[in-house]
């Protein structure tokens, strides 16, 4: 009796020693076989002998249709160390909630299990930015407990997933004044207006386009989110490209923010059906003027100070508690001159990599820090020299970086000198279009007519650049009578004149329509109305100038299948006559316009509008990269400023922050020849290689993740290409992707026969050469002629040269067109073109068929 007394306090004392844990398990509610499946798996886990106490539960207890059921799910979350859930299809309202525990510090086990292998695979192809994160899969309830039960031990001790990333609620606070846009490929006339408002409140402010990436990293998020004070997202209904992949994302972004602590607007545009869980903080946006006042509402004090979003009482007092009692082991990273700078051991190295911060692949979010590692290129200098110029290159080859540097080395060279700059940021001018397209089929007089919009257009920006110059200086500043008038003009103007991009258009369209649609009568009333005057008042001050410069960039941003290119290519290409107009306006001999403009829209122009490109009075300057040590200076430049910040003195970048251990090549060849040879796509490979390397633990970057990183930029540049050239060409769309599991190379003949399958219409010869020539122009595919070395549209000039072989009857059919190896990961692209005995059996193998 004494010995089961002794034993039973044994047992006693034994289970008051485990230690406890609890779990919230967060999972669709569709299909109902899954959910049942789920629901068998806690009953598992809270049933079985375990050595430690872990109690999980799951939100079906909760009362369904309770108006504050998403504070409740987040309450419970916040009151749980673990979370768990089953990303499965990528529903909005599970993956909110697990960017919620992101954010909030939580340990994190994820389980997709998916009907099949491909729908797995998918998921996480839309969802990549989580890829860093284990996810696991299960097939029943047995299983799935199992692996919950093995894992929990091993989660416990490990640092929260956030933390991995470099995260600390402790010393990372957000910026007043700054904010982050979660855009995507939206360019609906409400999202541009809410983009608008909010970047009026917050001029500090980041936006993640999708027309300019669509595959950002974790670590951009988490970057851009802990630093802003204010949030907004769009999200968009099914008709929209790419609408399951964005709003899965945002769900997760948006989560995490509020998980943050930060404050959040979700944004529905019109057609989106919010999920039940979110619909409490999430604004429908049905007009202009309400998503405006939604976002002043919810930000106005925000862009002043940080806040808080507004939840249940309960889970803000508990908030702060479990952010500070679940973060554990953060890395304090501060800067610190007094280190030896020329001993980094394992740890120093460990901690700037978590923090190295190599910029944005996007210009216009890293305006500010471009001059600390803009690279003046032979291209750069050439443009500061010019009187007109268009500045050519394709998504990522830094024209936006050369616009900044270009604008900012001017002003700072002469203060007399004016730089004017017309940057729209979103627009759209459907409109105005048809308005053209009528007058095209009436007068036919559209050049004239869009002429004297361009000369509104950047005599509305020299006023604005003016008067803002003059409104910025001290009040003892005395005005000169010159000056004045200006600035009564501009007052009288000013609707005009400091009106969005795409307003100057909707007055254009009303004056047309004022005079029926008479480009004559449209001519004088634009003279009368404005442009007289403005000349008038300008021309006294522009005189005293010792240089004028115009700046154009965004073009491209009404660029899109369902508007009408042609008329819009008519409209770019009337801009070239700018610079002679305004020198003959105001008598002014330095005056010069540069016009940065796509590869792919250039093209489309000099083929469809111009096509004597050589009679045009303009300088074309192509940004290309193609040699190697230049373009990874780019990278060096920037890994060197991100070591300086944290107080090293790096000279040897490679062997400081990259583990190489590849006889057969050396790691700067490797790098140029697996990226298209441009700025952001350098960048974008390595962002991702440092995301890898930090999930892995490992303090450098290792050859292992430059090669996972590879798979995840094969996709990035697909859909780089897609995103490019969709609006002109949209059978790309299907067609790239089409060449899954393929062979690298194929004849002409082949190539054809592949085109005319693929094709919904009956295509001629000129059309389907057409197409190859699209696919050479975009670098997807290059051209081999016999025994020579394949060749790549890199510039321009190699592009005319590979299209002239294609249209040649008696050269095409002695050409192989090779996949570039950039997209061979991506879409398992078969043959090995380093093996001669494969090119030699293709070649028998092509050749007779």
């Amino acid at each position: 009796m004494a010995k089961q007394k002794k034993q039973t306090k044994k047992n006693k004392k034994s289970k008051k020693s485990k230690i406890s844990y609890t779990g919230f398990f967060v999972f669709p509610s569709e299909p109902a076989d899954r959910k049942k499946i789920i629901e068998k798996a806690i009953e598992l886990v809270n049933s079985a002998e375990k050595e430690f106490n872990f109690k999980l539960t799951d939100w079906t207890k909760m009362e369904k249709y309770s108006s504050r059921i998403i504070s409740n799910i987040l309450e419970s979350i916040s009151k749980s160390e673990i979370l768990i859930a089953d990303i499965s299809g990528l529903n909005p309202n599970v993956l909110f909630e697990v960017g919620y525990a992101f954010g909030m510090g939580k340990k994190i086990i994820l389980f997709s299990q998916g009907f099949s292998k491909v729908e797995r695979e998918n998921d996480m192809a839309d969802l990549e930015i989580i890829s860093g994160l284990n996810i696991d899969t299960y097939e029943n309830e047995k299983q799935l407990a199992n692996k919950i039960l093995a894992i929990i031990p091993e989660i416990t001790k490990r640092e929260a997933e956030i933390c991995m990333y470099g995260y600390n609620p402790k010393t990372d606070k957000c910026i007043p004044n700054r904010g982050f846009f979660l855009k995507g490929v939206t360019n609906h006339q409400i999202g541009i207006e809410a983009l608008n408002t909010f970047k009026r409140l917050y001029p500090n402010c980041t936006v993640d386009d999708w027309k300019e990436d669509v595959s950002q990293t974790i670590m951009f998020y988490i970057r851009e989110v802990k630093s802003a004070s204010g949030i907004a997202a769009l999200f968009v209904d099914k008709s929209w490209d790419d609408s399951r992949k964005i709003n899965a994302r945002f769900s997760f972004v948006c989560g995490m923010a509020i998980g943050m602590k930060r404050e959040v607007l979700m944004i529905g545009l019109p057609g989106f059906k919010s999920p039940f869980d979110y619909k409490e903080i999430l604004v429908s946006a049905k007009t202009e003027e309400g998503v405006s006042q939604a976002i002043i509402d919810r930000f106005k004090f925000c862009s002043e100070k940080p806040t808080i979003g507004q939840l249940s009482p309960n889970l803000l007092q508990n908030e702060e508690k479990n952010i500070n009692e679940n973060l554990i082991s953060e890395k304090e990273a501060t800067k610190n001159t007094s280190r030896d700078k020329n001993n980094i051991t394992i740890e120093d190295k460990e901690i700037i990599l978590i923090d190295v911060n190599i910029g944005n692949s996007i210009a216009e979010n890293e305006e500010k820090e471009l001059s600390d590692y803009f690279i003046k290129t032979g291209q750069y200098h050439q443009a500061l020299k010019v009187k007109q110029a268009l500045i050519v290159g394709s998504k990522g080859s830094g024209k936006t970086a050369t616009f900044y540097q270009i604008r900012d080395t001017l002003k700072e060279d002469n203060a007399k000198n004016l730089i004017c700059e017309i940057k729209p940021s979103d627009y759209k001018m459907e409109r105005f279009l048809g308005s053209l397209k009528l007058l095209a089929q009436g007068s036919g007089l559209v050049g004239h007519v869009l002429e004297n919009i361009w000369k509104m257009i950047v005599y509305c920006s020299l006023l604005d650049t003016i008067s803002k110059e003059i409104e910025s200086r001290p009040l003892y500043y005395e005005q000169s009578s010159e000056e004045k008038k200006l600035m009564e003009f501009v007052s009288i103007h000013e609707e005009l004149v400091r009106s969005p991009f795409e307003q100057k258009f909707e007055k254009a369209y009303n004056w047309l329509h004022e005079v029926s649609l008479n480009a004559d009568k449209f001519s004088e009333k634009i003279h009368i109305e404005f442009l007289s005057s403005a000349k008038s008042v300008l021309s006294p001050i522009l005189n005293k100038r010792n240089k004028i410069v115009i700046l154009l960039d965004n073009l491209d941003k009404a660029w899109e299948a369902n508007s009408n290119l042609i008329l819009q290519a008519q409209l770019i290409f009337n801009l070239l006559g700018i610079h002679r107009r305004l020198r003959i306006d105001f008598e002014i001999e330095d005056i010069s316009v540069l016009i940065f403009l796509r590869r792919n829209i250039y093209e489309y122009i000099f083929t469809n509008v111009a096509r004597e490109r050589d009679k045009l009075n303009v300088e074309t300057i192509e940004l290309t990269w193609d040699d190697k040590d230049v373009l990874l200076l780019v990278l060096y430049e920037r890994f060197k400023i991100a070591s300086e910040y944290w107080g090293k003195e790096v000279d040897d970048v490679w062997n400081t922050f990259f583990k190489w251990d590849n006889d057969e090549i050396q790691l700067k060849d490797w790098l140029y020849n697996v990226v298209l040879p441009r700025p952001r796509d350098l960048i974008r490979l390595i962002q991702k290689a440092i995301e890898i390397a930090i999930s892995h633990r490992h303090p450098e970057i290792w050859k292992e993740d430059l090669e996972m990183a590879l798979i995840s930029y094969s996709g990035f540049a697909l859909d780089q290409i897609i995103t490019e050239y969709k609006a002109e060409e949209p059978w790309i769309i299907n067609f790239l992707n089409s060449f899954i599991g393929d062979y690298y190379i194929y004849s002409y003949a082949n190539l054809r026969k592949k085109i005319i399958r693929s094709s919904k219409e009956t295509l001629n010869n000129e059309q389907i050469n057409r197409r190859i020539a699209t696919l050479v122009s975009t670098n997807f595919m290059g051209v081999k002629l016999n025994d020579s070395s394949e060749i790549f549209a890199i510039n321009l000039q190699e592009g005319r040269k590979l299209e002239s072989i294609i249209n040649d009857p008696t050269l095409n059919r002695k050409a192989y067109y090779i996949i570039h190896p950039v997209f061979h990961k991506h879409l398992n692209i078969r043959g090995d073109k380093s093996k001669n005995k494969m090119i030699n059996w293709m070649k028998r193998l092509l050749s007779s068929s």
